[in-house]
């Protein structure tokens, strides 16, 4: 006999019956509890490595919820506090030993980012708290034309053009 619609956490007592023409007999209770599942746990998120366009991302799973996890990785936001996986950007990344990585990528310079890992199982989403990250704002300029003048055995002044602006060198 299978039981069905049993609620998860809850303890039970079950007993077998039969009825004959000389009565109802049971059978000796049996005891048991159902297993409680839940979201999973995760905790440890820290930066490996901030860049003007990427992040490099660890996080910690503390417990599963007492379910396989399908999937886990990290989710960031530049306004939102609390980014999560169906509204903002995710990115997947492959748990071992109880650790998962995985690098951010198109990220915009000199920008501030709110990110959470997470890790799903069957009951759902868990989420860590947010760490808040900001990539660098080098700028990569790019010379789209030169032009020299004056040249002496000593000096050359040059004008370069750049993005995002031209610049006046002179030496």
């Amino acid at each position: 006999v299978e039981l069905k619609a049993l609620i998860e956490g809850r303890q039970y007592y079950v007993c077998a019956y039969a009825i004959s023409r000389d009565g109802t007999f049971y059978s000796v209770p049996a005891e048991f509890s159902t297993v409680q599942h839940y979201l999973p746990t995760v905790e440890g998120l820290t930066e490996i490595e901030i860049n003007d366009d990427n992040a490099t991302m660890e996080a910690r799973l503390t417990d599963n919820g007492g379910m396989n996890i399908t999937e886990c990785g990290f989710c960031w936001d530049s306004s939102s506090a609390e980014p999560d996986i169906t509204r903002h950007k995710k990115v997947i990344a492959t748990l071992k030993d109880g650790v998962f990585q995985a690098q951010l990528t198109g990220l915009a310079y000199n920008t501030s980012y709110h990110v959470r890992a997470y890790a799903i199982n069957d009951k759902g989403v868990g989420y860590s708290a947010y760490v808040i990250i900001k990539t660098g704002s080098s700028a990569k300029a790019t010379i789209t034309e030169m032009t020299a003048g004056n040249p002496t055995p000593s000096t050359l002044d040059c004008l370069l053009y750049t993005f995002p602006s031209p610049r006046d060198i002179s030496g």
